[in-house]
């Protein structure tokens, strides 16, 4: 999958969060698996750190609940009396 250039100092990049996996693609000699799994691996961080950024930036959204009522009285029909169920939001 990738060799070693220079006894694995080579694979040092990849302790840096992001941008790593992008230098190693230098300082390794990955194959065609090799590179597209540090791509996507570099793919990854980068989009957990663009989410981080995002969840910092973007102001707290509270949900709010609506008070639902629901009542079950006796109704007359017509001349029949039944049950029925009345709702306010």
């Amino acid at each position: 999958m990738l060799e070693e250039d220079d006894g694995g100092e080579g694979f040092a990049p990849l302790f840096i969060p992001v941008v790593g996996p992008f230098m190693s693609l230098g300082t390794v000699n990955p194959n065609a698996f090799g590179a597209s799994v540090l791509i996507l691996d570099g793919l990854a961080q980068t989009a957990g750190l663009a989410m981080l950024v995002a969840a910092f930036i973007e102001p707290e959204r509270v949900w709010k609940k609506k008070q639902v009522a629901l009542d079950v009285t006796p109704m007359k029909v017509g001349d029949a009396t039944g049950i029925g169920l009345l709702g306010t939001w």
